[in-house]
């Protein structure tokens, strides 16, 4: 029973995190690429964002250990999917092409069988947490 309190503990730890790294981190991230997007100081804000991705490590290894089938690009989608990211911001952060982040997006619903039902991603995986 204390085992299950103190994981159902991480979990909201993790899910608060989450809220608030998409609520007070992400708007000042998305003002400074927009104010610096043709200066050279973008590259920074795209660095620090990066960096802010690999902090969130632990958060990354509870969506892993949630759903695992999903291989470890999946699992950074996901958790960047909970953050609130568009496939193009993914993108950037992770360094790929927009198509590539669809792909693993149209992969992960395959995974968690979403694929004919009409609902938002993000808020499936907000949801499925919270559980």
């Amino acid at each position: 029973m204390l085992l299950q309190a103190k994981n159902y503990e991480k979990e909201l730890f993790a899910e608060e995190i989450i809220m608030q790294f998409n609520t007070e981190i992400i708007p000042i991230l998305e003002y400074l690429k927009r104010r610096l997007y043709n200066s050279d100081e973008y590259e920074v804000v795209i660095d620090l964002e990066r960096l802010l991705t690999k902090i969130f490590s632990p958060v990354l290894e509870s969506i892993a250990k949630r759903y695992p089938g999903l291989t470890n690009r999946e699992t950074q989608i996901v958790s960047l999917i909970l953050l609130g990211k568009s496939s193009k911001e993914i993108a950037t952060i992770l360094g790929v092409s927009k198509k590539a982040v669809e792909f693993h997006r149209y992969n992960i619903r395959k995974k968690l069988r979403l694929t004919n039902v009409r609902v938002s991603l993000q808020d499936h995986l907000i949801k499925d947490a919270r559980y």
